[in-house]
């Protein structure tokens, strides 16, 4: 199978403190995001068990934002 590689801009503010946190952050969630639209943007067939997660992290980010009913 294909690989895809992503490079980061370890200098970029919100990619050095995603890094810098924990994978379970807010900014983690973020950074997938961003990671997953450019690979999907790119043509790469994204996992299921990514998916998954990008599904996580969007209810990660929409409770963040506007805070549990």
């Amino acid at each position: 199978a294909a690989q895809n590689e992503v490079i980061l801009n370890r200098n970029h503010r919100l990619v050095g403190r995603a890094l810098e946190q924990s994978p379970h952050s807010p900014l983690a969630s973020v950074l997938r995001l961003l990671v997953l639209q450019a690979l999907t943007a790119a043509g790469a067939a994204i996992p299921r068990e990514a998916q998954q997660q990008q599904v996580q992290d969007l209810d990660w980010i929409a409770d963040g934002l506007w805070g549990k009913n």
